[in-house]
């Protein structure tokens, strides 16, 4: 009788502990653990030659982060905004949360990444 209360009294314990086991990945040269839409960004450099900034948004220059010269970064659209030098073209930086003007921007940039939606 011990043994049946013991038994049943544990077995919804037994079930919760032992989970069907997920396959853990441990990154290494050829991986990321970064999610696929990140790994899709564009590596961009400032190539200005001086530090410019990824601005908060295209339209009011009000900078986030500071970009140095040759700097590199991940650009994962680009869209209109403000002009910078007859220039309206801005890059979108996911991993700042910040937009670079392609003035800025090393030549071939926005090749292969498309318009923000």
């Amino acid at each position: 009788m011990k043994f049946s209360l013991f038994a049943i009294a544990t077995l919804p314990f037994l079930a919760v502990a032992n989970p069907t086991p997920i396959e853990a990945t441990t990154p290494n040269e050829d991986q990321s653990v970064a999610p696929p839409s990140a790994q899709a960004d564009k590596v961009c450099s400032n190539a200005s030659g001086r530090e410019q900034g990824c601005d908060v948004d295209r339209f009011n220059g009000q900078r986030r982060v500071a970009v140095a010269p040759g700097k590199t970064f991940g650009a994962r659209c680009f869209a209109h905004g403000m002009f910078v030098d007859g220039n309206d073209v801005w890059d979108y930086v996911p991993g700042w949360n910040c937009w670079v003007s392609a003035t800025w921007t090393n030549i071939g940039c926005e090749n292969g990444i498309s318009l923000c939606a």
